[in-house]
């Protein structure tokens, strides 16, 4: 992921949690709700609580690497909460990975 790229939420998201691990999350633009893991929802409440965020900073900003990963866990369970996150349009500034 590119270090200066910027990261941010989509306007007009609502959350409700489901479970420990995942929430629901209505998007109004699009009229649909997705379900997002418990790492995609930590980044909806970073961006929700900082606005846009650089992409590399996400690690940091979370402090997974204080709560007890490794930076590369951490890494790899921020990357995957962002495409997720795209994948459902829910946030702008991330590169889908190609599908080859």
């Amino acid at each position: 992921m590119d270090a200066a790229r910027v990261v941010r939420v989509r306007d007009g998201l609502r959350r409700r949690p489901l479970s420990v691990d995942s929430i629901a999350v209505f998007d109004s633009r699009s009229w649909r709700t997705h379900v997002v893991s418990g790492a995609a929802a930590m980044l909806l409440t970073l961006f929700s609580e900082r606005g846009e965020q650089p992409a590399d900073s996400l690690v940091d900003a979370l402090e997974l690497v204080d709560a007890g990963l490794s930076r590369a866990e951490a890494q790899m369970l921020v990357d995957k909460a962002l495409v997720e996150l795209a994948q459902c349009a829910l946030v702008e500034g991330v590169d889908l990975p190609s599908p080859h």
